[in-house]
């Protein structure tokens, strides 16, 4: 699984899904645990909304990063997978049209057992974490950010920060679990590249 596509798009791949763990690892470990401290309800919420509010606005590395990786990760799949197994009609490589013009533009190397059952894992455990981020993070992100805070009484406003703050760190907590494996994969399949 040698070609220098791939070997570019593990790279580049290794990189951004290491990014994405520092991340959340970051909100994991420190963020978190840091917002936690704040004993007023209204203040842990209003400081998660100031947080991923300058997320949702689109911060441009923040988003080069995610989206980067949301490319990278799946297209060194692709390449990697057709590389392992070409299907030649008539002399020719048939895959989709993407992975083709790739696959054509660097040597096939055919190679099975480790690198393939990692280059699997490594990416299912990707997906999963994003599949996390996108099922149970960010709808509780949005949740946060559509609170007028003035407007709730503190009865309210502690049940919203029960309602947010465990179940969003045990996602967390889930993802950089998901992704600790996956940037460990790929970092290890970059090794031995």
């Amino acid at each position: 699984m040698t070609s220098s596509t791939f070997q570019i798009l593990l790279l580049l791949s290794s990189f951004l899904n290491v990014l994405i763990l520092g991340i959340v690892l970051v909100f994991a470990v420190v963020i978190m645990p840091g917002f936690a401290t704040l004993h007023n309800d209204a203040s842990f919420l209003q400081a998660f909304q100031a947080v991923d509010g300058i997320i949702q606005r689109g911060a441009p590395v923040f988003k080069a990063v995610w989206l980067g990786s949301m490319v990278t990760v799946p297209a060194t799949f692709a390449v990697g997978m057709a590389q392992q197994n070409p299907v030649a009609v008539n002399g020719d490589l048939e895959a989709a049209p993407l992975v083709a013009g790739m696959v054509r533009s660097s040597a096939v190397v055919r190679c099975g057992g480790w690198e393939t059952a990692a280059l699997v894992a490594g990416t299912t455990a990707f997906v999963l974490g994003q599949v996390v981020t996108l099922t149970l993070n960010i709808p509780l992100n949005n949740r946060v950010q559509t609170l007028d805070l003035k407007a709730l009484s503190a009865s309210d406003i502690a049940t919203e920060r029960a309602r947010f703050e465990k179940p969003w760190c045990r996602a967390n907590n889930i993802r950089t679990s998901l992704w600790t494996f996956s940037s460990l994969v790929f970092l290890e399949l970059l090794r031995r590249a």
